[in-house]
């Protein structure tokens, strides 16, 4: 069973992270759509927002699942 949640765990780290790189790609769309706002994105796909932190989360049923992320309609800054 140990095994099992291992996989499970990394799995959903993998798709988690996933996510996370979505944002980053598609940062620029985001932004034109989402400034301001929160946004929660599971499977590649906003799934909700809401200028309301409180009120995304109220919407999402499976927040261990899902990416939460802020989107402040300022470019992003590039490091070299």
């Amino acid at each position: 069973m140990m095994v099992e949640d291992n996989l499970d765990m990394m799995d959903e780290t993998i798709a988690f992270e996933a996510d996370r790189a979505w944002i980053d790609e598609h940062i620029a769309t985001l932004v034109e759509h989402f400034a301001n706002h929160w946004i929660a994105v599971k499977g590649g796909r906003v799934i909700a927002s809401e200028a309301d932190l409180g009120a995304l989360l109220s919407k999402i049923t499976d927040l261990a699942h899902t990416c939460i992320e802020y989107i402040d309609g300022q470019p992003a800054i590039e490091s070299v």
